[in-house]
């Protein structure tokens, strides 16, 4: 919404609201340039800090609910686990050792 706003409060001049003032400044044309590029920058900058990055970091820290996955989409970190799905390791040993049992 931030950046629909920006785009939204054009003037005639094609100036948004947080860069309008740049025109009545003593500079030459490419120094206001500058200055409007460097404000847009900055603005969108904080929009996307305080909007996205802050509000989805605290989501990610208070999120705690943990879905029951599939054993093929489990993480490493969950294998071998009691009442978890055995690692890639484990599980090819116990293959091994019921293939041994069967032969014999």
């Amino acid at each position: 919404m931030g950046y629909t706003w920006l785009r939204d409060t054009r003037d005639l001049n094609d100036r948004c609201a947080i860069d309008r003032e740049v025109d009545q400044l003593r500079y030459n044309k490419f120094t206001k340039e500058l200055i409007s590029t460097l404000t847009i920058c900055g603005w969108a900058t904080a929009t996307t800090i305080c909007g996205y990055f802050i509000p989805f970091s605290w989501l990610a820290m208070t999120g705690d609910g943990h879905p029951l996955l599939p054993s093929y989409l489990q993480s490493g970190i969950y294998c071998g686990q009691p009442g978890g799905p055995l690692c890639p390791g484990q599980h090819l040993y116990q293959l091994r050792i019921e293939e041994l049992r069967s032969v014999k």
